[in-house]
This record gives C-alpha cells, sequence and structure tokens, in this order.
C-alpha cells in the first residue's frame, strides 16, 4: 500500500475535488432568460399590430408556447423552456409580419 507523501497530499484533496466539481457542475445551469425576453417582447409588438384580429391562429399558437415556455420554467425544465420561448418568438414575429402586410394590403393605418 502506498503511503508518501504525495499519496497523502492526493488523499486528503480528492473529497475537496470531487465536491468542487459537483458543485460547478450544478452551476452551468442557464437560465433561458433572454429568450423568455424576446418572446415576451415580440408578443407584445404582434398584440401591437392587432394580431390578434389579423392573424389569430399564429397569435393564438404564439401565446400558447409562450405559456407553456413559463409552465416548463417555473418546473425548472430550462431546455424545454428555452425551445419553447424560442417558437413562440417566431410565431409572434410571423403573426406580426402576416398583421401588418394585411394592413398594408387594406389601407389600413399602420
Amino acid at each position: 500500500m502506498k503511503s508518501g507523501p504525495i499519496f497523502s497530499l492526493v488523499q486528503s484533496l480528492l473529497p475537496c475535488l470531487l465536491g468542487s466539481v459537483f458543485l460547478f457542475g450544478c452551476a452551468t445551469v442557464t437560465l433561458p432568460q433572454q429568450e423568455y425576453t424576446l418572446a415576451r417582447t415580440a408578443l407584445e409588438y404582434a398584440e401591437s399590430t392587432d394580431s390578434e384580429r389579423l392573424a389569430p391562429l399564429l397569435f393564438q399558437q404564439a401565446q400558447h408556447f409562450y405559456h407553456e415556455g413559463e409552465r416548463m420554467y417555473e418546473e425548472r425544465n430550462y431546455d424545454e423552456a428555452r425551445s419553447l420561448f424560442v417558437k413562440a418568438r417566431k410565431l409572434a414575429e410571423k403573426a406580426e409580419t402576416t398583421a401588418r402586410i394585411k394592413k398594408a394590403k387594406s389601407g389600413e393605418v399602420l
């Protein structure tokens, strides 16, 4: 059995090293704050262009994904929340664009 000074040092530091790896490994979870904010902002812009009336399906889908993203976020399922927020943002942007195009074609004021 080894009992030299290096072995003793490694043996005494091993629990600290393993604890650090565990602690920092858990701390690397990134919250989807940017995706959340972008999705919320996209929904607000879509709402401001009357997308609820002019692109109702896109707007409703965007809201659905956004609310599901919030639910996943609350359940700490951050990867799924991130994915849902991205889907919500894309759909809200499509709803806004569709509403703006419909308004422009009809001569309605943007």
